[in-house]
Formats: C-alpha cells, structure tokens, sequence
C-alpha cells in the first residue's frame, strides 16, 4: 500500500479562512465573533498554523507537561474532616473501595494514626496533609517506622504553613527532615486555588503562586538546600475554573514558565507537581446541580492540563456539608473521564492545536509579565502585606461580578435560565445555617 503523502492537500492561509467566514457573515463584522479573558487576551473565531508559536516554545511546554508526568493517570483526591479519627477511617476506606486513590486529611499532630489508617495501607496511595506542623511529620514518621513502611516511596505533600514557622533554624531542618524519609513528598503545597476562589484571574492566580513559590525556593536555596531538592520540596494547586480551553491552557503555560525559572538554577526537566480542584468560585447556590456539570468541564480540563491529582468539590458544597450522594458523584466525575473517555492515557493531547497552543503562548507571557512585576517590586511579601496583590485581586473580582450582574458573564440557573419553582429563600437559608463562607461569582446577582 503506497504511503499517504499529506503534502498532496492543498493548505488554506488563515486569510482564505477569514474571507470565508466573513462571507458567512452575510455583512456582520469578523470582531463580533471574537471575545476577552477576564486577562484581557483575545479568543479569535479561527485559528491556522499562522497563529501557532514557534516549534521550539511548543516543544519546550510539551517536555514541561511530559516530564511532570508521574503516572499512568492522576490521582483522584477526596477530602476527609479528621477529627474523629474512627469515622474518617470508616469513609476513607469506602471511597478508597470506591475508586479514590489520594486523601487529603487535615489531623492533630497527637492522632492516633493506627485508628486512622486501620486497614489502610499509606504506601500505596497519595496521602495530602493539610496544614501540617513540624510534630505531626515527625510523629507520622514514627508510625510509619514502627509499622516497617518505606517512606521513600510515600506519594503525597504536608502543604506546611511555611512561613508561619518563624524561626529558619526549623524551617530548613523540617525541609532537610523531608528530603532524607520522604523524598517523594513535598513540604509546601503553594494553594494558588485561594487566590483564584477570592475572585483573581487565571493570569494573577499564577503569578502570585509564582511569586510566593520562588520567595520560598530562593530561601532554601540561599541555605544550602540544592535546587533540585528545593523544587522537589514545592507543590501547587490551582484552581479550574468554566473557561475551558482557557484552563486547559493555563496549566500548560504554569509547568512552562515555572521550569524557565528552574532552569534558571540549573534544574531541568523536573516533574512540577500541580493539583487541580474545581473552583469554588464558579458554584452557584441556586440551581446547584448545574454544578456538576460545571465540574465535569473543570475536571476535564484538568486532565488535558497536565494535573497529578485533581479534587473535585461536591456540587452541594456552596450550600451545605457535603454527603455521601454529592461525595459520589464527585468522585465518579472523574472515574468516568478516566474509566470510560480515558483521557489521561495521552499526555499533553492538547499539543499541536493551534488555538489552545496560542493561547498557552498569551498566558505565560502575561503571567510571566505580572510575576518580574512582582519580583521587581520586592516579591510576594512585600507586595501582598502593602496591599498589591490584595488590591489586583479585589479589582478583578468587582470586575467579574459587574460583568455577571449586567449579564455580560451567563451563569446559568441564575442569571439565565432560572428555575423558576426553587425556593431562594430555603436554600440561602440552609447555607447560612451551616456556616458555608466564601465569595462567589453568583453573589452579585443572587439577590436578582
């Protein structure tokens, strides 16, 4: 059989494409098609081969996303309230069966880890502590030792509170502590995901984590910790938002700028860990099962993305704690993409398609803007306890809030799409009873 020649079709230029859409158009102009991120970054009706960056900066986001790949798929994380030791190992062991394979638990540094983790065997999931203190990496230590577990083979991070250890002295022997018996778990886990949920925008949520994530590294790096044991003590959640060719290519721009600044240090080619969690900020109260499917394209996105390991938030937690309906049907969003659309079985799929390849390009390089920025300014500290980065953030979110109040933004179930017979009152009634906080993009339409 003679061998497909591709270069016997003919190519069309993206002029031909837009003198044929503008013929289409029948009079109407070709801008009415295209649209802004909230970065300011213009989606285009079409793209070609002509709006793609050049080969060398899509091959280096490719290798960025190709060597942060660390298994087959990614870890699906579930959330558990730890404590009561005894009923948390009683959900954690259902949604293990159920087809969870990473746990973040927030714990005391005095739990008792054998109640815990009875029938649970750590070694073989991911495990992510939230907030945890110098004592409670010790006594897991401990534990572990004595129930002959290999914890250089742990997966998982202890997202430390970094610089609320106040004395440095501690903070490099916990960072050199974690290198020598967990060298496969990070320390940090730098939560970008709070930036974004408090209403900043895809290009700050990166920049600010970029700003903090270096303040950290360089600290480390400046006390003899070796850079490539620096970055491996660094993690990063982000949160995904509804925009999504935009998240898609969000993560692909963070793996790839966060290595220039590795490299820059003379590390290269090391595996970025970055944990996906479906925004907070797109659920909505009203109409919330809409909120799985908002879920669903965050997830995906996510995946395509390049993410770890991937939290997807269950679609009643703007309302209420969540239970064991809405806890399933987060974790099955995502063993249906897994299991059913195997979409983590090609790593970086989204290479070689122009639009998100382009709009990867636009974001690292407003995201690479924003963060020398913030360097130049003295970094994350300096500019978060003066009020930048709280101000940036805040303008943005009155920003998005306006577009959603006018209807320039669509959330559907509020301000398009209704539904007419739920009863308002009930449920902001029942959110307030549990306490649930948090900004939302719905907040400046709900009273609609």
């Amino acid at each position: 059989m003679e061998k497909l020649n591709f270069k016997e079709f003919q190519t069309t230029s993206h002029q031909e494409w837009q003198e044929k859409i503008i013929a289409d158009l029948k009079g109407k102009e070709l801008k009415s098609l295209s649209r802004f991120t909230q970065d300011g970054i213009e989606i285009q009706p079409n793209y070609t081969t002509e709006n793609a960056p050049s080969s060398e900066f899509s091959d280096f986001v490719t290798q960025s996303v190709k060597s942060s790949h660390t298994k087959d798929n990614w870890y699906i994380t579930q959330e558990f309230n730890c404590r009561k030791p005894a009923m948390a190992n009683t959900k954690m062991l259902e949604a293990l069966n159920a087809g969870v394979d990473s746990v973040k638990i927030s714990v005391p540094y005095n739990i008792n880890f054998d109640i815990l983790f009875k029938d649970i065997l750590p070694e073989h999931i991911e495990v992510r502590f939230k907030n945890a203190t110098y004592d409670l990496i010790k006594n897991y230590y401990f534990w572990c030792n004595d129930n002959d577990y290999d914890t250089r083979n742990f997966e998982g991070t202890f997202e430390v509170f970094y610089h609320r250890m106040g004395d440095l002295e501690e903070r490099i022997e916990l960072a050199n502590k974690v290198l020598e018996y967990f060298p496969k778990m990070s320390l940090i886990n730098v939560s970008g995901d709070n930036f974004f949920n408090q209403g900043g925008s895809n290009v700050q949520q990166l920049a600010v984590s970029m700003a903090l994530a270096h303040e950290i590294f360089s600290e480390m790096v400046a006390n003899e910790i070796a850079p490539a044991d620096a970055a491996k003590l660094i993690s990063f959640s982000f949160a995904t938002g509804t925009d999504y060719f935009s998240e898609i290519a969000k993560y692909r721009a963070f793996k790839a700028i966060w290595s220039i600044v590795l490299k820059e240090y003379g590390v290269e080619n090391h595996a970025i860990r970055v944990h996906g969690i479906t925004s907070a900020w797109n659920q909505t109260v009203l109409d919330i099962n809409n909120n799985m499917l908002r879920s669903s394209t965050q997830a995906l996105s996510a995946v395509i993305g390049g993410c770890q390991s991937i939290t997807v938030l269950p679609f009643d937690n703007s309302v209420r704690w969540s239970n064991g309906f809405s806890e399933r049907m987060a974790r099955n969003t995502q063993l249906i993409i897994r299991d059913e659309a195997f979409a983590g079985k090609v790593v970086d799929v989204a290479s070689g398609s122009y639009f998100i390849e382009s709009l990867t390009e636009k974001i690292a390089e407003k995201t690479w803007e924003l963060f020398v920025s913030l360097e130049d300014t003295g970094g994350f500290k300096p500019n978060m306890d003066n009020g930048t980065i709280p101000s940036m953030i805040a303008e943005n979110r009155e920003a998005e809030w306006a577009k959603a109040e006018s209807g320039d933004l669509t959330v559907l179930g509020v301000n398009k799409y209704p539904n007419p017979l739920e009863d308002k009152e009930k449920l902001f009634s029942e959110k307030a009873k549990n306490k649930i906080k948090g900004v939302r993009l719905s907040d400046a339409i709900n009273k609609l």
